[in-house]
C-alpha cells in the first residue's frame, strides 16, 4: 500500500493535494500524519458523514479553513475561508441530492 506519508517521504511535501477517490476520503487521510498547506476532497450532500469524517481528520492534523466548489463551477462558494463548523452547518442545510461539488481545505497561519 501506498500512502500520504511515503509519498511524502519520497518526493517531499507537497502545496497541495487532491483526494478524488470516491468514499474512500478517510483511508486515504488515515495515511496522512503531517498538515499539508492545501486539501481538496469531494463532498456529497447524501453522505455528509463523510465530510465530516474529512473535517475531524483534518482538524486532528493542524487548524484547518475550509471553502467549498459546488459543482462543476470554478468559483468557491464563500468570500472567506470559514472554520470546520461553518461547514458543518452548511452541509445540514443541503438536501441529499444537491450537486456535490469539492472541499477545499488550507492551513490558517
Amino acid at each position: 500500500m501506498v500512502t500520504l506519508d511515503s509519498l511524502i517521504e519520497r518526493y517531499g511535501m507537497p502545496a497541495f493535494v487532491k483526494i478524488d477517490v470516491e468514499g474512500f476520503e478517510i483511508e486515504v487521510l488515515s495515511g496522512l500524519s503531517h498538515p499539508v498547506a492545501m486539501v481538496s476532497v469531494e463532498y456529497l450532500p447524501g453522505f455528509a458523514n463523510l465530510t465530516h469524517q474529512v473535517l475531524d481528520r483534518l482538524g486532528a492534523l493542524g487548524p484547518y479553513r475550509f471553502n467549498p466548489i459546488v459543482g462543476e463551477r470554478s468559483d468557491f462558494l464563500w468570500p472567506d475561508w470559514r472554520p470546520a463548523a461553518a461547514v458543518r452547518e452548511w452541509l445540514a442545510t443541503l438536501a441529499p441530492d444537491a450537486s456535490s461539488g469539492d472541499l477545499f481545505a488550507k492551513l490558517d497561519q
